[in-house]
């Protein structure tokens, strides 16, 4: 680990250092914003009268790392060179207008679209090079590793709130038993232990959402991708999803890749990447 800086504590010193791009926020995590590097060690050390303050920088692996993704649909050039580099328990929102290219964007990043052939296009998750893999090694992929949260909930009208959450879990050829007892768990740590039997019918709007994070889950995803998630929820059902994605990183260590047009839950995040006209503009 490199002894990046040392600085004595004080408000203008950090201000400095943020307006420097050296420092995103002044949080527990700070990331250098032009070389990625993630500022995970945070010490305060007292010498003689002085405070001072320990920066050390160390490199991680993304957790996504895209190069040059481009999309078309006939002539409709939709994503023109997305390079874009998301760290391992980052929650990163994607704002823009509509038709800039963010869902498009996060369908494959969440490996249900292709990119465009182009030279130097590239798409890693955890290590793994997707685009090398066949249909079936990305499916499998994509059940084990990649948890998705949609604005309609997506949930199956004939099964119960437990049912829905375990078939990934079932399509992954896990242990019924084992499935079934991960999803009570995961339904009563969002407080639906009582709702576990009711068909997505007979939910509220807040808890169909909730049942849809616990399938997200299911599987312990390095990454959840989420296409506004609280767009069909009222104001309070919102704010309780939108504090729920933060403490689900914070102790469970899930990477988030939010677009949202919800300006309250794009800037809470840790990074808010703005689209239009297909490319990544700030």
């Amino acid at each position: 680990m490199q002894n990046y800086d040392e600085t004595e504590v004080s408000d203008l010193v950090l201000t400095e250092l943020y307006r420097a791009n050296v420092l995103k926020c002044e949080g527990a995590k700070y990331l250098n914003k032009k070389s990625g590097v993630n500022f995970s060690t945070f010490e305060r050390q007292h010498v003689g009268t002085s405070p001072k303050i320990l920066f050390f920088a160390k490199s991680v692996d993304p957790m996504i790392q895209a190069t040059n993704i481009h999309k078309y649909y006939d002539q409709l050039h939709v994503l023109k060179g997305v390079d874009l580099t998301i760290d391992k328990g980052e929650i990163v929102s994607v704002v823009g207008a509509s038709g800039a290219g963010k869902t498009t964007l996060l369908h494959i990043l969440g490996t249900l679209d292709k990119p465009a052939k182009e030279t130097a296009t590239s798409l890693t998750i955890n290590g793994e090079n997707l685009l090398a893999m066949n249909d079936t090694a990305i499916s499998k992929f994509r059940n084990l590793h990649l948890g998705f949260i949609f604005q309609f909930h997506q949930l199956l009208p004939e099964f119960t709130a437990l049912e829905n959450v375990c078939i990934p879990g079932f399509i992954a050829k896990r242990n019924k038993a084992e499935v079934e007892h991960e999803a009570k768990k995961l339904l009563d740590y969002l407080g639906l232990s009582h709702r576990i039997a009711h068909k997505p019918s007979e939910l509220s709007g807040g808890e169909q959402q909730r049942v849809a994070v616990a399938r997200a889950m299911i599987n312990k995803p390095a990454v959840i991708f989420a296409d506004e998630p609280s767009g069909n929820l009222d104001t309070a059902s919102a704010e309780n999803l939108h504090q729920l994605f933060f403490t689900l990183r914070n102790e469970l260590g899930q990477t988030f890749v939010i677009v949202t047009h919800n300006e309250e839950l794009a800037d809470m995040a840790d990074r808010k990447l703005t689209m239009s006209d297909g490319l990544i503009i700030h």
